[in-house]
């Protein structure tokens, strides 16, 4: 086994794909477990109808918060307001925020994973795709296997020129590339 090691100086094991997603799912199942309790699904109907709230807010709010419980007039004209519950409430905002932060980070690196192995196991397939419909014309069998993929090359879009490509110089007519 290679072995790498960790910013600490730890030996940290490389593992195989599969052993490091396996690994990694227990790991979010026990987050999952741990902060469900605390944690308020929230359907995006309902989100839609919350007001849009700056993320400065908690850091803006608190010491107006504070400044309302330490003045006993202003408390008494603010009638059902609980400064306390709503600092505790703030607190958590922010306890939240870098977890937030990291499972955005996770999300972004897992789904330009996905993209870029799905381009790239979609890309390989097409000569083989090329070769299985051509044979597939005389074998029943194997039109039934490519006609899932039929539709979904004949749908494709081809690749984005690039730059290089567009300024390129079209060969001479009757040349050989």
């Amino acid at each position: 086994m290679d072995m790498k090691f960790a910013p600490t100086g730890a030996p940290l094991a490389i593992e195989s794909p599969e052993a490091a997603i396996a690994r990694a799912q227990v790991l979010i199942t026990e987050a999952i477990e741990i902060l469900r309790p605390r944690l308020h699904p929230l359907p995006l109907k309902q989100r839609k109808q919350l007001p849009p709230v700056p993320h400065e807010f908690p850091g803006a709010a608190v010491p107006v918060l504070d400044a309302i419980a330490n003045a006993p007039k202003l408390l008494a004209l603010c009638e059902d307001l609980d400064p306390a519950a709503i600092g505790h409430q703030l607190a958590l905002v922010n306890l939240l925020a870098p977890l937030a932060n990291r499972l955005d980070l996770l999300a972004d690196l897992v789904g330009g994973t996905q993209q870029t192995l799905l381009g790239q196991s979609y890309s390989a397939t097409l000569p083989a795709y090329r070769i299985a419909k051509a044979a597939a014309d005389s074998d029943p069998m194997l039109q039934l296997v490519v006609a899932p993929l039929q539709e979904m090359y004949a749908n494709r879009k081809k690749a984005p020129r690039t730059e290089e490509a567009e300024t390129q110089e079209p060969p001479p007519a009757g040349s050989k590339t």
